[in-house]
């Protein structure tokens, strides 16, 4: 037999050997210098080391109806994945994965977008954080022509966010959390860029949980960004957290949840928590006007 043919025949049967008997032929030894089957054991660490995020959501109108073929586009944060496009089907619903290096990823935040021909844009924020569970987003497209009847969006951010502008300890701000406040708002109301603003406003809302009118700035900027539903979710959670018959707390979120509730069309959930804000403030212009409207 030539050299050359021999050399094809060796070659030929470590090629077809399973793995095992590769590992025992001194082929592809373990990096450890112990024994075991270095292919699988690399392939079993790979898959260990991989975290599998589940980003999905669905898009409604104001009514719940659901939105078909809006486009969503997913930026992850940092550089923990790429961006994607996608597109919502006839239920409204949208779907990706993301499969990352759990060494180097220790929690998961994107950035949403979702556009639609005659609506508003939709903004968000989404942090999963570091556990791997998510959930099904929710995403509220409003109408791109505002209800003349009613109060604007403008309008409600111009009434209430320079209320909530200068905050103190006395209203659960910490010292630590003061410049991340001021940065803040200065993006939100001098600078007008909400999207910018809501990283400073998490920070404070994440540092200082009580601070309820930290959360209420924290919404309004949400809502001026496009996030309708972050908005109402940090709304409600402090309408849950303030009694309607005690001392403490502001006229403001109710005021914003009183307004979210007449752009849906529902005037009398909307009167409930125009109601509740006299309480904190019987003489507040801004209450008045609304209730009467």
């Amino acid at each position: 037999m030539s050299t050359r043919l021999r050399i094809f025949v060796l070659f030929a049967a470590v090629y077809i050997l399973p793995l095992p008997a590769i590992a025992q032929t001194g082929v592809g030894q373990p990096l450890g210098g112990g024994a075991g089957n270095n292919t699988i054991a690399s392939l079993d660490r790979f898959q260990v080391l991989q975290r599998q995020f589940l980003v999905s959501g669905k898009v409604t109108t104001l009514r719940g109806d659901p939105v078909a073929r809006a486009r969503v586009e997913v930026a992850p944060t940092g550089a923990q994945g790429e961006f994607r496009s996608l597109q919502t089907d006839l239920q409204g619903q949208f779907r990706t994965e993301y499969r990352l290096n759990a060494e180097r990823v220790k929690d998961f935040a994107i950035e949403l977008n979702v556009t639609k021909k005659g609506f508003l844009k939709a903004h968000a924020l989404i942090d999963f954080g570091d556990s791997g569970k998510t959930w099904v987003v929710p995403v509220t497209l409003r109408d791109l022509r505002e209800d003349p009847k009613l109060l604007a969006l403008a309008d409600l951010i111009s009434e209430l966010a320079p209320r909530l502008a200068s905050l103190k300890s006395a209203d659960g701000l910490s010292a630590e959390s003061e410049k991340d406040y001021a940065r803040g708002v200065s993006e939100f109301l001098q600078a007008k860029s909400p999207d910018r603003a809501l990283a400073f406003f998490m920070k404070v809302t994440s540092r200082d949980a009580s601070c309820m009118d930290c959360r209420t700035m924290l919404a309004l900027a949400e809502l001026d960004s496009g996030d309708w539903d972050g908005a109402y979710y940090n709304l409600v959670e402090v309408f849950n957290k303030i009694p309607a018959d005690s001392g403490l707390g502001r006229p403001e979120p109710f005021v914003a949840l009183g307004v979210m509730e007449s752009w849906r069309h529902r005037p009398e959930h909307a009167a409930g928590y125009f109601a509740k804000a006299l309480k904190f403030a019987p003489q507040d212009p801004v209450v008045l006007q609304e209730l009467g409207r």
